[in-house]
C-alpha cells in the first residue's frame, strides 16, 4: 500500500489534516509504516495521541514509533511513547558507515546516538536487554562510532542491571508525559490515570513540579503525598540532583528553583525523604533563595543519613554554609542556631573550614554555637497570618494594617504576640497584648515564656501578667529564663528577666500581708455594727462578714499561690542542678572519650613514626645507587664524588678485613678453628665438623683433625 493521506499529514505535522483522515488509522505502506511512525520520526508529539490506535506496530524491519523516536532525539516523543518499550528490530538495518543488528532496542538507538535525556526515560524498562550479538545498550555506548563526548550516556549505563518495569499503560504514560511538559489538556483528558507511579515511584504530578508546570499541578493534587519509591535524579543546568526514595514532588520542584509550586503543595511541607533532607534543605543545597523564604516553618529538622557529602545530621543551615549561600545563611541562621550534626559540627565550624567562604558569611556565623540553643526562634508555622508576616518581617506599616487580625493563631497555635516577644519587638507587644495575652500555643508556651527565653527584657515586663502560666512540660517563664547555660551570649539578659519575675513572685508575698491587715481593720470595724439596732444592724453584720469571708479567700489564694511560686523556684532550682550535673557528666565523658582518642592517636603516631626512623635507618646504612645525575648542580656533584670516593676506600678497606678474618666457607663467621696436620687457620668451628676427611681449602692436604682456638 502506498503512503495515506493520513501518513502526509502526519509527517508534515499537519493537525487538520490528521484529524480530516483518522479513518486510515491503522493502515500501513508498503515498509510497514504508520501515520504515527511517520510522526514521531519528526517529533510531532502533539499527534501521537490521536494517533494512539497505531501503538505496537512494527514496520517491516521490526521498528516501533517509540524506536524512531529514540533515533532522532525527540524526546518528548518518546515519553507518549514509552507503551512500546521492550521491543526489538527484527533485521539488520544499514546506515551508512553504521550497521545495526537485528534485536535492536529503543535504548540502544539511544545510546548509540549519545542522547542522554532519551536514555533516562528508557533505561527502566529496556536495561539489560541484548541484541542478536549479545550486545546490551551500555556496549552500544561503549563502541559507538558517533563524535562526541558520551561521558553522561556512559554514566547513566554504568551500571545497567536486568531488572526491568513493565513498560507503562497509554493511558499513565500520556498523563506523565503531558504533565511534564505542562500541556494542561492533555493533562485534564488523561487526569483519570491520576496516581499512577513510574519505575522509581514518579507520579504525573512530580513530572510538573520538576518544570514548574503550575496549571498542572494544579490538576494533579489528588497525587499530593505521595513519595518515589527508589533512587532518581533531575539534571538541572547539566548538574544532576539526586533523590533518595521518599522524595516528593515539593522537593523536586525546589531543587530546581520552582517557588512558586510552593503555596500549591504546601501539604508536603515538612516531609522528609530517607535521608531525613526536607524541601528547605533541597532549596538550601541549591541555592535558591526564594524557595527558602517560603519554607522557613521546616528551619529546625536534620538529616537522618550521611548523604551528598555531608554527615547525618546536617540542617539547611549547613546546606547553604557550604555552599557559601550568604543570604541564605542570613536567613536561616535564627532558627537553626547551634545545632550541631553527628561529627558534632556546626554551620559556624563548616563555614570557618572553608577557606572560599566570606567573612561576611563567617562573621553572621559567630554566636553559632550549642550554648546559644535557647537563642534559636520557633520557626513559623506552615499557615500563618499576614499580621504574623509582618511582625517577622519587622513591617510596621503592614502591622497597622493588619491589627485587626489580632486574635487569630496559626497552625501551631501561636499568636502574634508570641512571635512579637521571642523577636523583641517591644512596640508590638505593648499593642498587641490586651488581645492576646494568657494565649498559649499547642506545647502550652506563653509570649512571656518566649521572651524570657531569648532575654527581651523590655518584653518580660510588659507580659508579667503570664508569670503564673506553665507549658505543657510543667515550665513557667521563671524556671525557663533560669534555666539558660551561662556560656549562652545572653545569659546575663536571661538572668535580669529571670530577676524580674522573681521580684513580681515576691510582691504576692506583700499582697498577702496587706489582704491580713485589712481583714483585722475590718474585725475591727464590725464592732460598729452594735450601733444600728433591727434589720439594719444584721444587714451591716452581714455586709461586714461577706467583705471579711471574701478577703479571706483572697488571701488563701495569695498564699496558695505563694507556696506554688515557691514550689515552682525549688523544682527549678532542682531541675537547673540536675542539668548542671548531667552537663559536669557528659563534659567528663566527652574528655574521657577525647582523652583514650588522642592517646590511641599518639600510639599510632609513635608506632608509624618508629617504623619510619628503622626505614630511613636502613636507607642510611644501605643507601640506594644514583641512576640519575638531573636535578644536581655542579658543586654538589663534586662534594658526591669526594665523599662517594672516600666512602669507597673504607668500604674496600673494611671488606679485605672481613675477608681476612671470616670463615672461607661461610664467609660470616671468624676464624677460631686450626686444621690438622696443615695447622691451617682459615675455617669457622661451625663449618669445620664438615671437613674431617676432606682436603685442606688451601692446601688440600687430607685433615684428619679440628682444634679450636681462642684468638
Amino acid at each position: 500500500m502506498s503512503s495515506t493521506d493520513l501518513m502526509r499529514a502526519a509527517l508534515n505535522g499537519d493537525l487538520e489534516g490528521v484529524e480530516a483522515n483518522l479513518g486510515d488509522i491503522g493502515k500501513q505502506d508498503k515498509g510497514g509504516w504508520t501515520a504515527l511512525m511517520w510522526a514521531a520520526i519528526r517529533g510531532h508529539a502533539n499527534l501521537i495521541p490521536l494517533l494512539g490506535k497505531e501503538i505496537g506496530i512494527q514496520n517491516n524491519d521490526g521498528w516501533t514509533a517509540l524506536m524512531l523516536a529514540a533515533f532522532y532525539d525527540h524526546t518528548d516523543s518518546v515519553r507518549l511513547l514509552l507503551c512500546e518499550a521492550g521491543k526489538k528490530s527484527m533485521k539488520e538495518w544499514k546506515n551508512f558507515l553504521d550497521i545495526y543488528p537485528l534485536g535492536m532496542t529503543a535504548l540502544m538507538l539511544a545510546a548509540h546516538q549519545n542522547y542522554p535525556e532519551v536514555i533516562e526515560l528508557l533505561l527502566p524498562y529496556e536495561q539489560g536487554m541484548t541484541d542478536s550479538k549479545g550486545h546490551t545498550a551500555q556496549w552500544h555506548a561503549n563502541n559507538s562510532t558517533k563524535i562526541g563526548d558520551f561521558t553522561r550516556v556512559r554514566q547513566l549505563l554504568k551500571y545497567e542491571g536486568s531488572e526491568r518495569a513493565p513498560p507503562p499503560p497509554k493511558g499513565p504514560a500520556f498523563l506523565q508525559a503531558f504533565a511534564t511538559v505542562g500541556d494542561v489538556e492533555g493533562v485534564k483528558k488523561y487526569v483519570s490515570h491520576a496516581g499512577y507511579r513510574g519505575p522509581n515511584g514518579t507520579t504525573a504530578l512530580m513530572c510538573a513540579a520538576s518544570n514548574g508546570c503550575i496549571d498542572s499541578i494544579r490538576l494533579l493534587l489528588s497525587e499530593e503525598g505521595m513519595k518515589t519509591t527508589k533512587n532518581s535524579e533531575i539534571t538541572l543546568h547539566n548538574k544532576t540532583i539526586a533523590f533518595p526514595p521518599g522524595a516528593t514532588a515539593l522537593m523536586i520542584a525546589v531543587a530546581k528553583g520552582h517557588s512558586d509550586c510552593i503555596p500549591l503543595l504546601e501539604k508536603e511541607v515538612r516531609i522528609q525523604d530517607n535521608w531525613g533532607w526536607t524541601a528547605l534543605m533541597y532549596a538550601a543545597h541549591g541555592g535558591h533563595i526564594d524557595c527558602v523564604r517560603l519554607l522557613l516553618s521546616e528551619a529546625g529538622l536534620q538529616s537522618s543519613k550521611g548523604a551528598s557529602g555531608m554527615p547525618k545530621g546536617t540542617s539547611a543551615l549547613m546546606l547553604a554554609a557550604t555552599r557559601g549561600s550568604t543570604d541564605i545563611v542570613a536567613l536561616l541562621e535564627p532558627y537553626e542556631l547551634g545545632l550541631r550534626d553527628s561529627q558534632g559540627n556546626t554551620a559556624g565550624h563548616i563555614a570557618r573550614a572553608l577557606p572560599r567562604n566570606s567573612e561576611e558569611l563567617t562573621t553572621l556565623l559567630e554566636r553559632d554555637s550549642p550554648d546559644n540553643l535557647a537563642l534559636r526562634l520557633l520557626p513559623p508555622a506552615v499557615d500563618i497570618t499576614p499580621l504574623i508576616q509582618a511582625v517577622i518581617a519587622g513591617d510596621r506599616e503592614a502591622f497597622h494594617a493588619h491589627l485587626d487580625e489580632a486574635g487569630r493563631k496559626d497552625t501551631d497555635g501561636r499568636t502574634a504576640l508570641m512571635y512579637a516577644a521571642e523577636r523583641g519587638e517591644v512596640e508590638f507587644v505593648r499593642l498587641l497584648r490586651t488581645q492576646e495575652l494568657r494565649t498559649q500555643d499547642q506545647e502550652g508556651r506563653t509570649a512571656l515564656m518566649l521572651a524570657a527565653q531569648h532575654g527581651e527584657v523590655g518584653c518580660v515586663k510588659l507580659l508579667l501578667e503570664e508569670a503564673d502560666l506553665e507549658n505543657s512540660r510543667g515550665e513557667s517563664a521563671l524556671d525557663i529564663a533560669g534555666s539558660v547555660g551561662s556560656k549562652a551570649s545572653h545569659h546575663t539578659r536571661c538572668q535580669c528577666c529571670a530577676r524580674i519575675l522573681r521580684d513580681d513572685a515576691g510582691a504576692g508575698v506583700g499582697v498577702g500581708r496587706h489582704l491580713s491587715a485589712a481583714q483585722r481593720k475590718l474585725l475591727t470595724m464590725q464592732e460598729l455594727s452594735t450601733a444600728f439596732s433591727g434589720d439594719d444592724a444584721q444587714h451591716v453584720e452581714n455586709a461586714f462578714s461577706n467583705i471579711i469571708a471574701e478577703l479571706n479567700f483572697l488571701r488563701q489564694l495569695t498564699e496558695q499561690q505563694d507556696r506554688k511560686t515557691n514550689a515552682a523556684e525549688i523544682a527549678a532550682l532542682q531541675r537547673r542542678l540536675e542539668e548542671k550535673d548531667a552537663e559536669v557528666a557528659a563534659e567528663r565523658q566527652e574528655h574521657g572519650r577525647r582523652i583514650a582518642e588522642l592517646t590511641t592517636h599518639l600510639q599510632e603516631r609513635t608506632d608509624e613514626l618508629e617504623k619510619r626512623t628503622l626505614e630511613l635507618q636502613t636507607t642510611v646504612r644501605m643507601p640506594q645507587p644514583i641512576l640519575t645525575g638531573d636535578g644536581y648542580t655542579l658543586d654538589e656533584l663534586e662534594l658526591l664524588e669526594k665523599n662517594l670516593t672516600t666512602s669507597l676506600k673504607t668500604i674496600t678497606t673494611s671488606r679485605a678485613v672481613l675477608q681476612s678474618s671470616s670463615c672461607i666457607v661461610c664467609l660470616r663467621n671468624p676464624k677460631d678453628t686450626l686444621l690438622q696436620p696443615c695447622n691451617h687457620l682459615c675455617v669457622c668451628s661451625d663449618c669445620s665438623g664438615q671437613l674431617k676427611g676432606q682436603p685442606c681449602p688451601l692446601c688440600r692436604t687430607p685433615i684428619d683433625n679440628t682444634v679450636k682456638v681462642h684468638l
